[in-house]
């Protein structure tokens, strides 16, 4: 996993790039937490009007069971879920047109 922040005002994703994702840093504060996920843990993608509880996003999603349990989700200080490994990233934390600073997310599994 590799992260850094990234303040320059042209967000545009870099072509061919996989494995990331782009956050707005100030939305998301000073500390992550990562950790699996847990019975109960709710998470609004983006394009969802609400939170929906995580396991039933990942049941429509089709992924199996075995693998549910050894995904990583990211949160904030607070515990809010911005990040789900395979799923897309939380309505709340995009890069808006107010955003300054981005937060680079990579990922790769051994």
């Amino acid at each position: 996993m590799k992260w850094n922040f990234d303040s320059k005002k042209d967000f545009r994703r870099a072509s061919g790039k996989t494995n990331g994702e782009f956050f707005d840093a100030a939305k998301i504060g000073n500390k992550i937490t990562l950790r699996h996920w847990m019975a109960g843990d709710r998470f609004r993608p983006i394009g969802l009007n609400s939170a929906a509880k995580l396991q039933d996003l990942l049941t429509n999603a089709k992924i199996p069971r075995e693998k549910r349990h050894k995904l990583i989700v990211a949160t904030t200080s607070s515990g809010k879920i911005f990040w789900v490994e395979g799923l897309r990233i939380a309505e709340d934390f995009k890069l808006t047109p107010d955003t300054n600073r981005r937060l680079v997310w990579r990922w790769r599994r051994p």
